[in-house]
């Protein structure tokens, strides 16, 4: 999606999570912009009738409901437009980076007070180190991102410092927004702490969501205030050149007039060349009696300092421009979590039907209220979830009714089905039994309205045995049992809480993987 649209469709999302009685966005709201984005997007003809669920484009259907939502939203308050636009962090901060970069350069003072200046003690090579240091980090980090790439696939750019930087400044716009609000009064208490709720709760989302786009954005930011700081310098250099006399000298315990030279002559050759301009000779230059013109060292210097500075910085901050704008048109939103299937299972009218079969075990009602409420978290709660005998060690996956409509279900007949097979950490998984098992249920299922989910419950293996280590090792030979199949798997502890990061390792275990419920493939 484009990064508004993206904006507004976590922005709704936070409220709805956030106000699941409606105070703020009331229900017959919701339910008047899901009927009218279906009849737009033709999920829903103009008698109501639904449309075949794999004709349906999601993301479009997601987007005008959203949009609609945020219209009701916005009119009663106008203010949540302005949290998508800090929330971008860039439209209005580059030109107060760019000024606030060229009046600190001018007015630092990069020759010196003493109207004299040192040629090794240049405040200006300081500055081209730097610059060097940087390009050095960003290209070494751009190798190691190709070779090593981080465990969550996002690179070694999940941890650097633009990333940071953007979830710090990203939380302080909305906590500035919000305290700004606040102060003007907005709203009743009640409402106020579920709007408070809802825009820390879309906070984190776009975060999470737009990392790269708003890393990028933050380095585009300060690859354009370092190069105004760098103009704004040189420009102060001259002016202060036009209206005060500065002379140039060298001091040094170590190095000779000889050492300086060549240091120099390598440092100022390409300005050297360009401009035209020998260098002059340093040896007069010597000792705090020396003293020669500063005019030709300031013209070298600067043309240095544009060769090795603006110019790659320009660079880099137009390509850095580019990426984000690229990013700006593409933002990932995921269409497979929960939020976003249960109003998929919701428009498609009908329940789905949720089987779940333990594995060679009694679940205890403790686990398997638990593993209800995670599935019908993800899958909606009008999910008919069937809980059947448990299957026997051994047993065949021919035992479990795949492929194959109940008509005595009725509505539920042509419903999406869901088979969970529940499994006990405790077991030694075996591939001659638990990985044949899972293979051969596979190639039973219906791949067109019916997936697969396998879950292990941890928690009575983990009460049982104290060794955290032990629990480990047999949790990765689950894992690879699975992983040998084909699947993935999910870790059901009853002590844990239901959130996004549970709901995101659901969607990613389910086998076939679909980008959501009736999405285009």
């Amino acid at each position: 999606m484009r990064e508004r649209d993206a904006q507004i469709v976590l922005l709704v999302r936070a409220f709805e999570e956030a106000d699941p009685s409606g105070r703020v966005l009331p229900d017959n709201a919701r339910a008047a912009a899901t009927s009218r984005a279906l009849m737009v997007t033709g999920l829903r003809d103009h008698r109501g009738n639904l449309s075949e669920a794999r004709n349906i484009k999601n993301g479009e259907t997601v987007m005008r409901r959203a949009r609609l939502l945020f219209d009701v939203l916005g009119r009663s308050r106008p203010a949540l437009h302005g949290i998508l636009m800090v929330a971008r962090l860039g439209s209005g901060t580059l030109p107060l980076v760019v000024l606030a970069g060229l009046g600190f350069g001018l007015l630092s003072n990069i020759l010196g007070p003493a109207r004299r200046i040192n040629l090794l003690y240049f405040p200006l090579v300081l500055l081209l180190a730097w610059n060097l240091f940087v390009y050095v980090v960003m290209v070494l980090r751009q190798v190691l991102d190709l070779v090593a790439p981080a465990r969550d696939g996002q690179g070694l750019r999940v941890g650097e410092l633009s990333s940071h930087m953007a979830g710090v400044l990203l939380k302080g716009a909305v906590w500035r927004r919000l305290h700004l609000w606040r102060t003007a009064g907005g709203g009743a208490t009640s409402e106020r702490r579920i709007i408070t709720k809802a825009l820390l709760r879309f906070s984190a989302l776009w975060h999470r969501l737009a990392t790269p786009l708003l890393a990028s954005r933050v380095r585009t930011t300060l690859h354009f205030g370092a190069i105004a700081t760098v103009l704004g310098a040189v420009c102060g250099m001259y002016l202060r050149g036009l209206v005060f006399d500065y002379d140039v000298s060298w001091q040094s315990t170590l190095l000779d007039a000889e050492d300086v030279g060549r240091i120099l002559g390598v440092l100022l050759g390409p300005a050297s060349w360009l401009l035209g301009i020998a260098i002059p000779d340093v040896a007069p230059l010597h000792g705090p009696d020396g003293a020669g013109d500063a005019a030709p060292w300031i013209h070298l210097y600067a043309v240095t300092v544009l060769l090795f500075v603006v110019l790659p910085r320009t660079a880099f901050a137009l390509y850095s421009a580019w990426r984000t704008v690229q990013l700006s048109e593409a933002v990932p939103v995921e269409l497979g979590d929960g939020y976003f299937r249960r109003l998929f299972v919701e428009w498609q009218g009908g329940h789905g039907v949720l089987e779940l079969w333990p594995y060679s075990y009694h679940a205890r009602p403790r686990a398997l209220y638990a593993a209800k409420t995670l599935l019908l978290e993800f899958f909606g709660a009008r999910t008919d979830v069937r809980v059947h005998e448990v299957l026997p060690y051994g047993a065949h996956a021919q035992g479990i009714r795949c492929g194959k409509r109940d008509a005595s279900a009725g509505s539920s007949a042509n419903a999406e089905r869901y088979h969970v097979v529940l499994f006990n950490l405790a077991q030694t998984p075996e591939v001659e039994v638990h990985g044949r098992f899972l293979e051969d249920l596979k190639l039973q299922l219906d791949t067109e309205r019916e997936q697969l989910l396998v879950v292990v419950d941890v928690a009575l293996y983990r009460n049982r045995i104290s060794d955290g280590e032990r629990v480990r090792e047999r949790a990765e030979a689950w894992n690879r049992l699975a992983r040998d199949a084909g699947l993935g798997i999910v870790e059901l502890d009853p002590e844990t809480q239901v959130d996004d990061d549970a709901l995101t390792v659901v969607g990613a275990a389910l086998w076939p993987p679909r980008t959501g419920v009736g999405q285009d493939e």
